[in-house]
């Protein structure tokens, strides 16, 4: 790829040069440089705390003199589909862009963990098992995230090049398969649409063995398994959800919105994964406020499967004193009737 620019100032231009997605493996910028060429690389390929500019997003310096017009050349490797974007930056700009991509990204973070740490509390409290997959959900989905966006390489899993590859694919599969199984045990699929119910359990099952096969195989082969599963697990979600707002089952709408938000979130960080779509503000911001309102969402219908389940706790409760209380008072009565019996 050749990129020719110029600095039309009169005092010496210092840009940024970023390149992404940031999942390219391996990214080497040639510049004509004392009638040679220097080369610096970036990418997955070169660990963060070893590239030329310390950041999770590649990115490449080049000093301009006044007037100068230079033409550059890139090499780009890469295990995912290839669709590049390339943005020059003012290097304090680029400081400030990526300072404001972590802080909203720390809080689709902290948000959905939060609603993760809330599941868990609540599955060990209720020991019902929607709480459980619930936070599966959410750990899997936000670690796929951190995986895509790179900060599982900048900080997690430094220097493990294949794991970094390998990884979103890997927890996209836990997440759909958690998906798939919340949905089926959250609105009795079973009860109501077995055939339906035989679909979403056979696709968690195939959707958990793509998670080993994954370690295994040949990350390029596996791709468009888990991309496909991805949009069956989609169609079957929402068809799910749909026909139990038709069933009138309670929270039924609600679940629909989570879910159209989480899956509009997935499909545009696939498509983003294996380059199907240019980066841009509206995708850095957009998926993790998209994540965020999935959670609230659903977090929304946790807390009331949470009354719900309080409410038939103490139906059963009441029912059961009522019992007790009824025994005890034939009981007494059977005891007063057999001592006057007795006595007599």
């Amino acid at each position: 790829i050749a990129i020719s620019f110029r600095n039309p100032s009169s005092v010496t231009g210092k840009r940024f040069i970023e390149v992404s997605p940031s999942r390219l493996q391996s990214i080497r910028l040639f510049m004509p440089e004392n009638g040679g060429w220097s080369v610096t690389a970036s990418g997955t390929s070169i660990p963060v705390q070893e590239r030329l500019i310390r950041s999770r997003l590649p990115a490449f310096p080049v000093e301009l003199a006044p007037g100068e017009v230079r033409k550059i050349y890139m090499q780009v490797i890469s295990k995912n589909a290839i669709l590049l974007t390339v943005r020059m930056w003012q290097p304090e700009d680029f400081t400030a862009h990526q300072r404001s991509l972590d802080f909203f990204n720390g809080i689709q973070f902290g948000a959905i963990f939060l609603f993760a740490l809330y599941s868990l509390l609540l599955f060990f409290g209720l020991r019902d098992p929607v709480f459980l997959l619930f936070f599966i959900l959410m750990v899997s989905g936000g670690f796929c995230d951190v995986a895509i966006q790179q900060y599982g390489f900048e900080f997690l899993w430094p220097g493990q090049e294949e794991w970094n590859v390998r990884s979103p694919g890997v927890f996209l599969a836990l997440a759909l398969a958690s998906a798939a199984w919340l949905i089926t045990r959250f609105l009795q699929i079973k009860k109501y649409f077995p055939i339906l119910n035989v679909a979403m359990q056979s696709l968690a099952i195939i959707t958990m063995i793509m998670v080993p096969l994954q370690l295994i195989f040949a990350y390029d082969r596996m791709v468009p398994t888990v991309v496909a599963l991805m949009f069956v697990t989609i169609f079957l979600s929402l068809l799910a959800t749909v026909l139990a707002i038709i069933k009138k089952q309670r929270n039924a709408k609600w679940m629909l919105l989570g879910f159209v938000l989480l899956w509009l979130a997935s499909v545009v960080r696939a498509a983003h994964m294996f380059g199907l779509i240019p980066s841009g503000l509206w995708v850095d911001y957009a998926q993790s406020w998209t994540m965020v309102l999935s959670g609230s969402v659903l977090a929304i219908v946790m807390i009331d499967r949470v009354r719900q389940l309080r409410l038939e706790r103490a139906r059963v409760r009441n029912a059961l004193l009522e019992t007790q209380g009824q025994y005890a008072i034939q009981l007494e009565r059977d005891i007063n009737t057999r001592t006057s019996e007795l006595r007599e």
